[in-house]
């Protein structure tokens, strides 16, 4: 779903940021040393290159987070895939997204607090009690404040693969991030 909403200039001003520090650190043969191989997979080399892609919705009622993920990640590859995004922003924006799906998700970058404080976590939920274990997508609790848990609570729910914590999320942290999270999906191909 496309929602034309305005994007702030922060916004902007940030994204613009990440696309710079990818480019730097990222886009030169150089930095051999980061500690991944992902990082070799983001120039489009089309003698590497696969149709296949990687499905991540991202569910979050803020706009700018959607923007800024989107084109932070423009141009990734993540075990030789690219990255497509859709997008909900409400917890029940994804469920009714999620019930019937134009394609497999593989990855739901989810935050927290939506419309209500625990939305995220009844998602989570949803998805837990809804979707089969051999098709249920990895869960990564992306959030500013974590509700009416604390972070070491909603991840000892087990409803959450992993957790990024947005103040403190940089580029390379994101990437490598999915990078890890997408390797065991990666390996099941």
């Amino acid at each position: 779903m496309n929602r034309a909403y305005p994007i702030s200039i922060a916004t902007l001003a940030f994204a613009n940021y990440l696309v710079r520090l990818r480019d730097k650190k990222v886009g030169t043969k150089h930095h051999t040393n980061m500690g991944s191989n992902m990082y070799s997979e983001y120039q489009n080399n089309p003698d590497t290159c696969s149709n296949e892609q990687w499905n991540i919705l991202i569910v979050d009622d803020d706009i700018d987070v959607h923007a800024a993920t989107e084109f932070a990640l423009k141009g990734v590859r993540i075990h030789n895939r690219n990255i497509n995004f859709s997008h909900a922003y409400s917890a029940r924006e994804a469920i009714d997204w999620l019930k019937q799906p134009p394609e497999k998700i593989d990855l739901i970058l989810l935050d927290m607090v939506m419309e209500a404080r625990d939305a995220g976590l009844k998602l989570a939920q949803w998805l837990h009690n809804q979707t089969p274990s051999d098709d249920k997508p990895i869960v990564v609790l992306r959030t500013g404040q974590p509700g009416n848990l604390t972070i070491k609570e909603a991840l000892a729910t087990g409803l959450f693969d992993g957790l990024l914590e947005k103040s403190s999320v940089t580029f390379r942290h994101l990437v490598d991030f999915l990078n890890a999270m997408l390797a065991v999906k990666a390996n099941q191909l």
